[in-house]
């Protein structure tokens, strides 16, 4: 079965970031059969750089969580990309854990 990584950056805004982490986690469970039918299994990731913080936030959410500095910020969605794709052999969706409308 082939992976898609949910991957997204954590930096402050706290409430916005669960709000998000929390709607993937929950579109994660909702199309777990018909992306399984496509021979895809999903998985989430965020990168935080707040320690405990923005750990905790991930760990709730049911995201898998690396650290990584957050200067520059280039650097830091470089990793995220490096682990969703590099690392865990993804494919992968990138999103900006503010990224909403």
């Amino acid at each position: 079965m082939r992976r898609l990584v949910v991957t997204t950056c954590l930096w402050g805004r706290y409430e916005l970031a669960r709000i998000v982490l929390d709607y993937y986690a929950r579109q994660r469970e909702r199309l777990a059969a018909p992306i399984a039918a496509m021979g895809y299994e999903v998985d989430l990731l965020a990168v935080g750089s707040e320690g405990p913080a923005s750990h905790y936030l991930a760990e709730v959410t049911g995201f898998h969580y690396r650290k990584y500095a957050n200067a520059p910020l280039s650097d830091k969605w470089n990793h995220a990309c490096q682990q969703a794709f590099g690392a865990l052999r993804a494919d992968f969706v990138l999103s900006g854990h503010a990224d909403v409308r």
